[in-house]
């Protein structure tokens, strides 16, 4: 799970940012915290090889990383409520 938004990193906007969760830590009675990474997504062309078709890859470039909070709930998983957290802040769409 991640979402897809803009995002301004150092006052440079960055279009359809990718935002996830890397690491979750957290329990019932701690709350949620999350490591999130954002990165750029670009596509590389891959020469091809003997025998091979050439292809073309998605590479996750990272920004920017942060760490988020999020009070747990009863009714949700700490991804859900951290995800919940991360759109209420940078809104964006899941992707």
């Amino acid at each position: 799970m991640a979402i897809k938004t803009n995002y301004n990193f150092k006052g440079i906007e960055v279009k359809d940012a990718y935002i996830r969760i890397d690491r979750l830590f957290g329990s019932s009675k701690e709350n949620w915290t999350a490591l999130v990474g954002v990165y750029n997504i670009t596509t590389e062309e891959v020469p091809a090889i003997e025998g091979e078709e050439a292809k073309v890859e998605t590479v996750y470039n990272k920004l920017d990383e942060f760490n988020i909070v999020a009070p747990f709930s009863a009714d949700d998983r700490g991804y859900e409520s951290l995800y919940s957290e991360l759109k209420a802040k940078f809104g964006g769409i899941d992707c």
